[in-house]
């Protein structure tokens, strides 16, 4: 099946790792995939996307506000975890 390709639209993606697997989230919409590696997670979702909108005659885009919150952890609560992921999604 030949694809039309009319508009290259550029989505936000969130990666993270999961035990074994790459799981990427498009906050937009909640559409979600995963894969072995970052790379096959994020042609998974891309292949996701274009399924998602596939049949859509008009996409109308809001782009949410992506920030931080910073928050207070009790003492003795370690966030090793966060460079692992940080790290492993670099690699």
């Amino acid at each position: 099946m030949e694809k039309n390709i009319q508009n290259i639209v550029e989505l936000p993606a969130i990666v993270y790792k999961d035990e074994k697997w790459f799981v990427a989230v498009c906050p937009l919409n909640d559409v979600a995939s995963q894969g072995k590696t970052l790379e096959e997670a994020l042609y998974n979702l891309r292949e996701a996307l274009e399924l998602y909108y596939e049949d859509q005659k008009e996409i109308k885009l809001q782009s949410p506000l992506i920030t931080h919150v910073d928050i207070g952890l009790k003492r003795g609560v370690s966030v090793s975890h966060v460079h692992k992921i940080a790290s492993s999604l670099s690699h």
